[in-house]
């Protein structure tokens, strides 16, 4: 490669794809906080309960359901910025759109238009993580998705804190508010259509000449190179091993926000989260080679489930308490956080071929996010018998079932991954 040609790597990928995965990752992570967690907390200082809040938190069930319309994403290609790119770019057009509007809300006096710009910002947010994905694995060789899938992580994670942290440290301000906070993600959505124009398009993808081809064709050969025995297994471990992390996160924030100022809480959330993300990203890819990644995943799923207990100590101040307390639980948990999804979003990666990417990774993912929407019920009765305490250890000892699907794939799914074409 000649001194004239700086924008491409030796492996023939455009230098600028790289930073255009991490504002894709940033891009794709600020909507659902901001309609599930931080809304959540936004509405609880409304007056609303708990048990409202989690069937409130039904507003996000596109991101459960986005399988539904991901064919059509991949099927079909929009007369501008080419098939990913243009599909992404009015995504973060529709966002922007509807935080503007949520920022302009009220709570009390225009609810029912509240939840209509909110539902809009999950669809919006749905449709542009299926598209981020089906751009990573088209636009990467299978040997740089761990890589790609590094970038799109902390990316997303940095996002998640921002506006579950940011958001809150801004709304604690009195000049600002929720209607401040919530401008600010539609402002900051920017860096997101910024990655969009220096992203590349990918040029050796074919779109599927017809639906069809883009849902049935990629299943019938799931069916037949995984076997009936390994796409099941595939489909309970997509299901269960985020299960920990992603429960926990349902009450994590109206859990601190009763312990901690809401503008502090959004400092250390913010800052202490994106070092702790940071970390967890770079651990994960160092020691996702050395250690394998079956082997890696067990042992992050491990680390992500016991992270949990750092809530636990916090109630009534059992182990720890103030600043000191709350640093320590939100680097441990953004750290194990972050192993986990890196290597969780890696694997995944590689079971889906280039083309229809974004409807396989769709339904996949579908299946990882199904299990908290279908806890919400049970979560609120249960939370609320057994108190903060008993709900974090819960959520710990869902690493049992999580575990289960995986000491199956050692051998059933580690052969067939580098089978399935790219």
């Amino acid at each position: 490669m000649s001194s004239s040609e700086p924008a491409r790597r030796e492996s023939g990928i455009p230098a600028r794809l790289w930073p255009a995965l991490l504002l894709f990752g940033l891009s794709s992570g600020l909507p659902q906080p901001l309609v599930d967690g931080t809304f959540s907390t936004w509405l609880s200082k409304a007056g609303y309960s708990t048990s409202e809040l989690l069937n409130i938190g039904y507003v996000t069930l596109p991101f459960s359901l986005k399988f539904l319309w991901a064919p059509l994403v991949d099927r079909f290609v929009p007369t501008f910025l080419g098939r990913r790119r243009g599909w992404i770019l009015a995504c973060q057009l529709a966002l922007i759109a509807g935080l503007g509007a949520m920022a302009r809300l009220d709570p009390r006096a225009n609810f029912v238009v509240l939840l209509a710009a909110a539902a809009l910002v999950s669809f919006a947010g749905a449709t542009q993580d299926l598209v981020v994905n089906g751009y990573t694995c088209d636009a990467l060789p299978r040997e740089k998705l761990a890589a790609g899938a590094g970038l799109t992580v902390w990316g997303y994670r940095a996002a998640w804190l921002l506006s579950g942290g940011l958001v809150l440290s801004v709304a604690g301000d009195e000049r600002f508010g929720w209607s401040g906070a919530y401008g600010a993600m539609a402002l900051l959505l920017g860096l997101g259509v910024l990655g969009t124009f220096l992203a590349p398009e990918p040029t050796r993808v074919t779109p599927p000449a017809t639906l069809r081809a883009t849902l049935v064709v990629p299943l019938a050969e799931w069916r037949r190179t995984l076997g009936l025995r390994g796409l099941v297994l595939l489909v309970l471990f997509a299901l269960l091993y985020r299960l920990p992390d992603m429960v926990a996160n349902l009450l994590a924030v109206p859990f601190l926000a009763e312990l901690y100022d809401l503008s502090a809480l959004g400092l250390y959330r913010g800052v202490i989260g994106l070092a702790g993300a940071a970390v967890g990203v770079g651990l994960a890819g160092w020691a996702m080679p050395r250690l394998g990644t079956l082997r890696a995943l067990f042992l992050f799923g491990l680390a992500q489930a016991f992270s949990n207990l750092g809530y636990v100590g916090l109630v009534d101040g059992r182990w720890w308490s103030g600043t000191s307390g709350l640093v320590g639980v939100l680097f441990v948990e953004n750290v194990c956080g972050a192993l986990a999804a890196t290597a969780f979003v890696a694997y995944l990666m590689s079971f889906c071929r280039s083309g229809s990417a974004a409807t396989q990774y769709a339904l996949l993912t579908t299946v990882t996010l199904l299990g908290p929407h279908l806890l919400r019920g049970p979560i609120a009765e249960v939370s609320e018998r057994l108190g903060w305490s008993g709900f974090f250890l819960l959520t710990t000892a869902l690493v049992l079932p999580a575990f289960a699907p995986l000491w199956w794939m050692r051998r059933t799914l580690a052969p067939h991954a580098a089978a399935l074409p790219k």
